[in-house]
């Protein structure tokens, strides 16, 4: 009977367990190694440390990823060695206790529970409530989501209370290992109206996004396209503006004679993934050197300062390009294309330039003409005024003469 009492002692103990694994009351506490686990089994709260430090801190991570560490409680004040208790004070407070059962961290709730129950929920959010009260957030005497970390999770709030003068915001850790806060804040613009309760602002330039356009391809005002020589690896996807797959050359490289470089100005350069720096070669040893090499796909000042020195060497895709409509911004990138790859764009640039003087030609004798005809026309017209008035005058002026003689008395013959 004693062995069925304790299996059964054991059983419901286990129970009890699994059904509060989520759930803090009072009188319970926690200590380094022991943990609460929301529900689903998402995040999971309890003491750890970073890398050699010997600090520890209480905080919620990722069930499936414990170094995702996205709140810290104490992050100013750390424990010594692997210490702490986490508990409630007799007013209701979570206190996180050193050794000496010093408050190194509380919840400072809203007001005085006498039953309360903190609970990780699966959203990450960790809350303190009435054990005899509703559960809603209205009830909620205090909750980890008003006081965010480094990491936004869904259900946070960024911004100003402009009842309570309460503002949301996110910090930075001090390091990979450090979670004190670091020099990093990220919060709302206070300065804009109020009639705006604008909280944020993404950017207006979508080429600001990094890798927009995938590899070999550029991004200018929002939109993507293939570097000359390149075309859609996945030209289904581009047609619905999806770019992340990027481009491939419409014929590749191989070192033969004839390949050279295409130039692009303003543009920014690709990402450092894989390069190769020389801060003493000058641009066309750079040029040089980059055709020699049948992995590199591109070349460029390493430094544009007092017009230009030092040589970068792309070996690989080049991601994140974006050409700036300004001028002076941005560099000039040089490149790599097949030597016929290179005479299809020399001969559309030539036929294109033959065009532009067609055209132009064709304009300017066109305008030529019309100056023509509008002058002889203008002058044409002044012709026949002044001759119709010099009519008029002689015409009166044989008139008088006629009247003249005859006025005058005649000689008789005699």
């Amino acid at each position: 009977m004693a062995k069925i009492a304790l299996y059964i002692f054991i059983i419901v103990t286990m129970i009890g367990l699994s059904l509060t694994a989520d759930i803090l009351g009072m009188n319970q506490s926690i200590s380094y190694g022991e943990t609460l686990v929301s529900s689903d089994l998402i995040f999971e709260l309890g003491l750890f440390t970073r890398g050699n430090s010997s600090m520890s801190y209480l905080g919620i991570w990722y069930k499936f990823s414990p170094e995702t560490v996205v709140w810290v409680a104490n992050r100013n004040n750390p424990l010594a060695e692997r210490s702490g208790v986490l508990t409630f004070s007799t007013v209701g407070n979570l206190v996180l206790l050193n050794q000496s059962n010093g408050v190194v961290w509380s919840s400072k709730s809203s007001r005085v529970l006498q039953n309360p129950v903190v609970q990780l929920l699966d959203s990450g959010n960790l809350v303190i409530w009435d054990k005899f009260s509703s559960s809603s957030n209205e009830a909620y005497s205090w909750q980890s989501f008003d006081y965010p970390s480094d990491t936004l999770l869904a259900g946070m709030k960024l911004g100003l209370n402009l009842k309570t003068g309460f503002e949301w915001r996110l910090t930075a850790w001090k390091s990979m290992d450090d979670p004190s806060p670091g020099d990093y804040v990220f919060v709302t613009d206070r300065s804009r109206s109020a009639m705006s309760k604008l909280m944020h602002e993404f950017p207006s330039d979508s080429c600001n996004l990094y890798d927009r356009c995938g590899a070999n391809a550029i991004c200018s005002l929002g939109l993507c396209e293939c570097v000359k020589g390149f075309m859609p690896r996945s030209p289904d996807e581009w047609k619905v503006l999806e770019f992340s797959s990027g481009c491939m050359r419409t014929i590749p490289t191989n070192c033969s004679k004839g390949e050279g470089f295409m130039e692009i100005k303003r543009v920014k350069l690709p990402d450092l993934l894989d390069v190769t720096l020389n801060k003493n070669m000058s641009l066309k040893k750079c040029k040089d050197e980059c055709l020699k090499n049948c992995s590199c796909m591109a070349y460029a000042n390493s430094d544009i300062r007092d017009g230009g020195s030092g040589c970068l060497m792309w070996l690989g895709d080049l991601i994140d390009m974006r050409v700036f409509e300004k001028q002076n911004y941005g560099q000039t990138l040089y490149i790599r294309l097949s030597a016929s790859e290179l005479d299809a764009i020399r001969d559309r640039t030539r036929r294109k330039i033959i065009l532009v003087a067609v055209i132009s030609s064709s304009i300017i004798g066109g305008l030529l003409s019309v100056v023509t005809v509008l002058w002889c026309v203008k002058h044409r017209k002044r012709r026949i005024r002044i001759g119709g008035k010099s009519s008029d005058r002689t015409s009166s002026s044989s008139q008088e003469t006629i009247k003249e003689f005859k006025a005058r008395p005649r000689r008789v013959q005699e």
